[in-house]
């Protein structure tokens, strides 16, 4: 099936980039380990995702800082809550360095609301749960609604490109045609002299 080739495709990707990585530590990332750690647990590879997001975590904390779209402790929370411990996973949701990070992209920040509400599921916390369920549908929907606005607006502009191509195209061959005959009027026939008569005199030298 088609999932099942992501999967594999997945799986693929996670070991040529821990290999690479492996090989050269120095073109080692966070978002590069926290991504082969998304792609293990994709694969129901718990104990690869973690020591996948255990190094995302060591690089981040060495250097202090982490991309914009990773978010390791997210990461690593959604294979504890896999492993079947929320607890765990709550305290990484909750980490003080996650805390102190700032401003998170809109999808990461969708996705935190979907995996804290799962957690607090999983904790039988069932009112904080749904509370946190009813803002992730909104933030997703709100998410989906830019996403789909910015895909109209590309459309209609690539609509109105291709509006304009072809105006032009029309208006140039009106010019240069006879409206009733469709045959080549005097100013094509006077380009194509001038182009043709130029080529002639390249070809003949002095």
């Amino acid at each position: 099936s088609a999932e099942c080739g992501e999967l594999a495709l997945a799986s693929h990707f996670a070991d040529e980039s821990e290999a690479v990585m492996l090989r050269h530590p120095e073109a080692a990332s966070a978002l590069s380990w926290e991504s082969v750690g998304r792609a293990r647990l994709a694969s129901s590879e718990l104990s690869a995702a973690e020591h996948a997001l255990r190094e995302s975590l060591r690089i981040e904390e060495q250097l202090g800082c982490c991309d914009v779209n990773g978010d390791p402790w997210l990461s690593f929370a959604e294979v504890m809550l896999a492993a079947g411990n929320p607890t765990g996973a709550l305290t990484m949701l909750e980490h003080p360095r996650r805390g102190a990070r700032g401003a998170l992209s809109s999808w990461t920040n969708t996705r935190d609301l979907r995996v804290r509400s799962q957690v607090l599921a999983a904790l039988h916390r069932w009112e904080e749960a749904y509370a946190r369920m009813v803002q992730y549908v909104a933030a997703y929907e709100h998410a989906r609604s830019i996403e789909g606005d910015r895909a109209v607006a590309e459309s209609t502009a690539a609509v109105a490109v291709c509006e304009e191509r072809r105006r032009s195209q029309y208006f140039e061959r009106l010019a240069l045609t006879d409206p009733l005959t469709g045959l080549p009027n005097r100013r094509q026939a006077e380009r194509w002299l001038t182009e043709h008569a130029g080529a002639a005199g390249r070809d003949v030298g002095p």
